[in-house]
């Protein structure tokens, strides 16, 4: 993914869990899955452990199985989660209260991960 001024997502490996998927430029914070299964990964940068939210508009969910290692708190959400339809139609994605944006191109690139992520029906 070639990166204009507006873009704040790059393509990148969750340096944790070495899967494949975006990283937020200025958060550090990376979405990341395994094709079809069903899971979405979500890794933050981190001093302490602590519960990691993600929230778009009115909807939130927790990460779950979450672990501290090496800097990292990753854990996963499932892929058909509710939040992620309110990223969609928000176009706006918090981690702990932080907004993520996305540029045009950036919100196409996490629209197709997600979407990549889910098990087909």
């Amino acid at each position: 993914m070639a990166q204009d001024a507006a873009d704040q997502w790059e393509r990148g490996s969750d340096p944790v869990t070495l899967t494949g998927g975006l990283r937020h430029i200025a958060s550090d914070t990376y979405v990341t899955c395994s094709a079809q299964g069903g899971f979405v990964r979500v890794s933050v940068a981190a001093k302490s452990d602590h519960p990691v939210t993600l929230s778009s508009g009115a909807v939130a969910t927790r990460v779950f199985e979450s672990k501290l290692t090496d800097g990292r708190i990753h854990g996963f959400t499932n892929a058909d989660d509710p939040l992620y339809a309110a990223v969609i139609a928000n176009r706006d994605l918090s981690v702990d209260g932080k907004s993520l944006g996305f540029s045009d191109k950036d919100f196409r690139y996490f629209s197709l991960l997600l979407r990549s992520c889910k098990v087909p029906s």
